[in-house]
């Protein structure tokens, strides 16, 4: 059952959080159709409150104890302080997400002094923090300093340890000088179930540190 999250390592501010997109709530365990578009935006996030979506921690799981998410002036602030996520309730198919961030000013414990990363999680399947306690099986579109562009291979597993349904994506891809694996387009197609493809501009001399920026980077700076 296909879902939208948004997991973070950094604050973050998500201004808007949308997708063209009928539906599945978290608690419901009978499925039911997934939302497709046909009558023009949904808006995953209202500017209100958080309805339609809930939380996950690694160590808190459901409750937001710390208020790691709150929404203020109509959009939605992550601070960042755990490991985590935010996900729809509802199910969707056959959608274009459209999300607009700006980092935040904090950073925390073992990441404080790396790159800002976030992502976006799509496809979402299988159990809340099947991926290390954290997140859910799922293809990511990477947010991070550098990489904003990335994408991942999520997987996750149930509860018993088996997989959830194999989860894959195909991209034409080179390696770089150092073995890295970067998308072009033309060449070699692979199947790709676990992993990272680095965007084609991303920076060959990318290092993971805070503030770093790549020569083709195409985000704003922060």
């Amino acid at each position: 059952m296909p879902r939208f999250g948004f997991h973070f390592y950094w604050s973050v501010i998500l201004v808007l959080f949308a997708a063209y997109a009928k539906s599945v709530t978290a608690e419901d365990a009978t499925p039911r159709p997934s939302i497709s578009p046909t009558t023009g935006v949904i808006q995953l996030f209202n500017g209100t409150d958080l309805d339609g979506l809930y939380t996950w921690l690694q160590d808190t799981k459901y409750e937001d104890t710390r208020q790691v998410f709150t929404v203020k002036d109509g959009m939605l602030h992550i601070s960042g302080d755990g490991w985590g996520g935010i996900c729809t309730k509802k199910t969707y198919r056959d959608y274009h997400l459209v999300c607009e961030f700006k980092w935040g000013p904090r950073t925390w414990d073992t990441q404080k002094d790396r790159a800002q990363d976030s992502g976006v999680l799509v496809h979402c399947s299988g159990p809340d923090g099947g991926y290390n306690g954290i997140w859910r099986a799922s293809i990511e579109a990477q947010i991070i300093e550098g990489g904003v562009r990335d994408l991942l291979v999520v997987p996750g597993t149930h509860a018993d340890g088996s997989p959830v349904f194999p989860l894959s994506l195909t991209a034409e891809v080179i390696q770089d000088r150092d073995g890295e694996t970067v998308w072009k387009k033309g060449d070699e197609r692979k199947i790709f179930s676990s992993g990272r493809i680095n965007w084609y501009g991303r920076d060959p001399d990318w290092k993971d540190k805070l503030g770093f920026r790549g020569s083709q980077d195409l985000d704003s700076p922060v």
